[in-house]
């Protein structure tokens, strides 16, 4: 699982509060309550620094935890990444936090079964209430 601050792999995640912080006005996050309250199967998108000097904003779907610390799942591969050997890719483990948090969302469940599985969907369904 890769952690949030790695930068031995070749990349690390920004603080989300840090930037808001410095940039008030040009940078807006969600309220702090709605990203200490990410639930299974939400999306957060994070700033993923990378070693090369590049920064992308990347969704990862929440798979565990809550509150102080998440476990997510990539759901998309950086850009500029050309190579197979490139340091994060779709589906990678990500550790995070609330202040990495930029940008959250309720992915649709069609799309949550489809990348993760019905049983995964079935987990989210419950987290959401629905049947």
């Amino acid at each position: 699982m890769a952690n949030s601050e790695s930068p031995s792999s070749g990349w690390k995640l920004e603080s989300g509060e840090a930037r808001h912080e410095a940039h008030p006005k040009t940078f807006q996050i969600p309220p702090r309550h709605v990203r200490k309250g990410l639930r299974l199967g939400d999306a957060a998108q994070l700033l993923f620094v990378f070693a090369t000097g590049d920064v992308e904003r990347m969704w990862v779907v929440v798979i565990g935890g809550g509150g102080e610390s998440y476990s997510g799942a990539l759901a998309n591969t950086p850009a500029f990444v050309e190579q197979a050997d490139g340091p994060i890719w779709k589906g990678d483990r990500v550790v995070f936090g609330p202040e990495h948090v930029i940008d959250a969302t309720e992915p649709p469940l069609d799309s949550i079964e489809e990348e993760y599985g019905a049983k995964f969907a079935r987990q989210v369904r419950r987290v959401r209430g629905l049947r």
